[in-house]
């Protein structure tokens, strides 16, 4: 007995070392199965696989501190339809050696991980969601630390079938120097819908830690489950994840796992807690049922130890408060998460480039500070920067592949940085990592896409004398002089404009470039060649590359609006479907509210219609529909593309459809009755 004593210490220590060296563990590649970091704008992230397995988590991105994959926690499933019962483990292996499903088969693309599970001696099908919110243009609602599980199981017995699914959740809260033994649990009872489970982190200690980050694994955390019908039981448990979960063979042999809650053994080195929901399901019948799992914190330190207040401090008062509206809203979350990907899989073009442009928007998303300074102002201004993988801001030359998800998705935050991010004095020297070229061209590259706003002219008059004396440097390169020319054009700035165009006239102006891979979103913006300035009222329709192409189909998204665009070239023929889904104005980078964006009714005035024509046409004739409805118009072709002026203003609202058709007005012979 002692002996076995002895060797169960030994393995509850040699656990716990290993998740807490796990705090400190540099951030690496993420793991070799496809997987997916589920968190919302700067507020951590937890690594979920394509089997529907839990990964490493990050509490701060700021911070640069990362956890390894905390054993306890997985989800399961329990079922029952005659003299058939199995219980499994929803993920293609356990770290307890607990029976787990023999197929899994998932797709990860942020925001989601989707899994459908194959299992023999289950009599139901089991298939997992895993979300984090995501709002189009919506900074607090994609601020939200929050990861939705829903799982759906449909019987496929004869019989009416007895299901369970249950999660199983380790905080991370602590820090090894305490092994989580200060972590407090409690019950969260049963009203509202939802019942679960919430994690305390240790007080504060009397004396700082050398590092303060260590303050990042404190607040609280939650799980809960929602029990909205009356044919849904639950039950919820607390244990020690150092060994094999104590209430594993009562759910393996009736689906539950506890009759209530007590704190977790004094001597737990990782203290855990589990929810169970129960339910009856007759022949064929389907039914969801719903986790929340959420973290929060007053106050959070980055990688320079400097103190910031999140976002979700300021409406969420706890992890409790966060989970259960979680579970209250969550088809609504599901719908905006979901938005944007059912947009493109609409699109067979779009269906090809979904997984790409999932990867460098969830780099965009959760690799990311936001918040407030934790400075004693009254009202501090929001701070958004975009991270390395250490938890550093990113030079601007390695920012520059973020700006194509940030201005497609959340382009009021792209404004706010290059706002705060003006380059030093010395920004034309060539050993700088933050040149004044890449801010240019960034900058010129969202004034484009979403207009000169009036911080854009603010910014510009501090900024003008470096600008001048970077055209005066040895180098520089021709991107970065045609974005300032734009910019000086745009901002109506004569002087700078015609130093810009001397130079790029000069034959032998030196180049210096250095070379950044597009990112997939500016790929597709190039692909599509849908640009719409509100402001002038143009919509262009001008592909990046029309030879070859006879077809273009999916969405646009322009940074102030969103729209979808159906394109056919042949036959002498050109026919164009635009439809405007959505119109957004930008917030200001220095007021309150910057970050969000508001909708608006329509776009004010549509004077002029550009579309590609190439080699089809030579004397096009336009045929315009607004809402089936005929538009006058006049029409001139200019080196390949049909320039169409209405002949009165049009005003677009959401929802609205233009039809464009292009043919030639002389017809040629052949086609002569």
């Amino acid at each position: 007995m002692r002996a076995e004593r002895f060797s169960a210490n030994v393995r509850r220590i040699c656990v716990a070392v290993s998740l807490c060296v796990g705090f400190f563990t540099a951030p690496g590649p993420l793991t070799a199965r496809t997987s997916v970091r589920l968190g919302g704008l700067g507020t951590g992230w937890i690594e979920v696989l394509d089997d529907g397995a839990f990964g490493r988590a990050c509490p701060v991105p700021a911070g640069g501190m990362v956890c390894e994959a905390p054993p306890g926690s997985f989800s399961a499933v329990w079922a029952r339809a005659g003299d058939r019962q199995c219980a499994r483990v929803l993920a293609r292996t356990s770290a307890f050696g607990l029976p787990a499903c023999s197929r899994a088969e998932g797709r990860a693309a942020f925001p989601f991980v989707r899994v459908s599970y194959t299992e023999p001696d289950l009599p139901v099908q089991v298939s997992l969601t895993c979300f984090s919110p995501l709002q189009l243009g919506d900074t607090g609602g994609s601020a939200l630390p929050i990861l939705l599980l829903i799982m759906r199981v449909e019987n496929l017995a004869r019989a009416e079938a007895d299901v369970a699914a249950a999660v199983s959740w380790q905080p991370w809260l602590g820090s090894p120097t305490n092994e989580g033994r200060s972590v407090a649990l409690r019950a969260i009872p049963a009203r509202g819908g939802a019942v679960g489970l919430r994690f305390d982190g240790p007080p504060l200690a009397d004396t700082k830690p050398e590092d303060l980050r260590l303050h990042n694994f404190r607040g609280s955390h939650a799980i809960v489950g929602e029990v909205r019908s009356s044919e849904v039981e639950w039950s919820v448990t607390t244990w020690d994840a150092a060994s094999r979960p104590t209430w594993w063979d009562r759910f393996a042999s009736e689906g539950r796992v506890g009759e209530g809650v007590s704190q977790a053994p004094a001597e737990a080195a990782m203290p855990a807690g589990c929810v169970a929901l129960r339910t009856r399901l007759r022949p064929g019948a389907v039914r969801d049922l719903a986790f929340a799992i959420s973290w929060h914190q007053t106050r959070f330190y980055d990688s320079a130890m400097m103190p910031w207040r999140p976002v979700a401090a300021l409406q969420y008062r706890d992890a409790e408060h966060l989970a259960v509206f979680g579970l209250e809203q969550r088809h609504a979350l599901l719908a905006f998460a979901e938005e944007w990907q059912t947009w493109l899989q609409q699109s067979e073009m779009g269906a090809r480039m979904i997984e790409r442009l999932a990867t460098d928007l969830e780099e965009a998303v959760v690799q990311t500070l936001l918040g407030f300074p934790d400075d004693h102002q009254s009202r501090p201004p929001l701070v958004f920067q975009s991270l390395d993988e250490a938890g550093k801001p990113l030079t601007l030359r390695a920012r520059q592949r973020r700006q194509g998800p940030l201005l497609a998705v959340f382009p009021a935050l792209d404004a706010r940085e290059l706002a705060s991010r003006i380059p030093g004095a010395d920004a034309h020297d060539a050993g700088n990592d933050e040149p004044l070229g890449a801010w240019l061209r960034m900058t010129s590259k969202h004034a484009s896409r979403c207009g000169a706003a009036a911080w854009l002219s603010d910014v510009w008059n501090g900024l003008r004398d470096r600008v001048l004396a970077w055209l005066d440097a040895e180098r520089r390169d021709r991107e970065a002089l045609t974005a300032c020319l734009d910019l000086a054009a745009t901002l109506n700035d004569t002087t700078v404009a015609e130093q810009c165009q001397a130079l790029l006239r000069s034959p032998e102006q030196p180049t210096w470039l250095l070379e950044t891979a597009a990112d997939a979103w500016t790929e597709w913006y190039r692909l599509l060649g849908v640009s719409m300035d509100t402001r002038l009222g143009v919509l262009s329709i001008e592909p990046a590359q029309l030879d070859g192409v006879q077809r273009l189909d999916g969405p646009v998204f322009g940074g102030g609006y969103v729209g979808h665009v159906t394109a056919k070239w042949g036959g002498g023929r050109v026919e164009v479907r635009w439809r405007l889904m959505r119109v957004l104005t930008l917030a200001q980078p220095g007021g309150d509210r910057a970050g969000r964006m508001t909708e608006t009714r329509s776009v004010e005035s549509l004077q002029t219609l550009r579309v590609s024509t190439g080699q089809l046409l030579r004397t096009p004739k336009a045929l315009l529909t607004h809402n089936r409805l005929p538009v006058g118009s006049q029409c001139v072709l200019d080196g390949g593309v049909a320039s169409i002026r209405l002949d009165a203003p049009l005003r677009l609202y959401p929802g609205d459809v233009l039809t464009i058709v292009l043919e030639d007005e002389e017809k040629s012979p052949a086609h002569e009755p």
